[in-house]
This record gives structure tokens, C-alpha cells and sequence, in this order.
């Protein structure tokens, strides 16, 4: 008997933690960060995007990732998100109907140096 409600309450309490895992996710596109100014890791930001973006795209889309591991950034965590998402799904439409459709997302910081005036250079092809 043991057994047979012991499957049932694992199953309940493995949907709570994915459950609150999406909550946590899904607060990062909550409006409470819209006008904030804060330091956040932009390559964070953009694994994120494509990976939401992704899940619901055909095996056959490909998407190749050369990112830097530091890439801080200063702005909204939560509109940079929602902007990155825009543009892998816009990558996702635009290469619909491609044999191999493929997006490649490439990012650096100019002069390689990180300082408060550095100039974070990311494209989209």
C-alpha cells in the first residue's frame, strides 16, 4: 500500500518543483523590472531566450551560440529577455520554410575589456 501512494506523491511533488522553477522563470518577465537599471549577465539573458524560443521549434532548427562567458550588461534584465526572444522567434518564422534553418547568434565587447564605457556588440544571422 505503501508503494501505491508513494507514486502518486512523488509525481505531485516533482510537478510542484517544475512548477515553481517556471514561476521563478516566468517572473523575469514580470513589468516590476521594466524601469530598473541593473547589472545582469547578458549571455544568461540570451541561452534563456533561445532556449524558451526552441522548444516549441522543429528538431531541424539549429542554433549556433558563440558567446563569451562574461558579458555583463547594465538595463533591464526583464526587456532585454523579452527583446532577444522577439528576435530568436522572428528567426524561427523567418526560416520556416528552410530545409535547414539555422540561426547563429555571436557576441563580443569591443577592444576586449570590460569597463563601465565598453560597447557589447551582439548579432543576430
Amino acid at each position: 500500500m505503501a508503494h501505491e501512494l508513494n507514486n502518486p506523491i512523488s509525481f505531485v511533488l516533482g510537478n510542484v518543483h517544475a512548477m515553481q522553477r517556471y514561476a521563478t522563470r516566468l517572473k523575469c518577465f514580470s513589468a516590476a523590472d521594466r524601469c530598473e537599471n541593473v547589472e545582469f549577465k547578458l549571455t544568461e539573458i540570451i541561452q534563456r531566450s533561445v532556449l524558451w524560443v526552441t522548444r516549441a521549434t522543429p528538431p531541424t532548427f539549429q542554433v549556433d551560440m558563440q558567446l563569451p562567458e562574461v558579458l555583463p550588461a547594465i538595463g533591464s534584465p526583464g526587456q532585454m529577455q523579452q527583446v532577444n526572444i522577439n528576435l530568436v522567434q522572428n528567426a524561427v518564422d523567418a526560416t520556416e520554410n528552410q530545409l535547414a534553418p539555422a540561426l547563429t547568434i555571436q557576441a563580443w565587447i569591443e577592444n576586449c575589456e570590460i569597463k563601465k564605457s565598453s560597447k557589447i556588440v551582439v548579432v543576430f544571422s
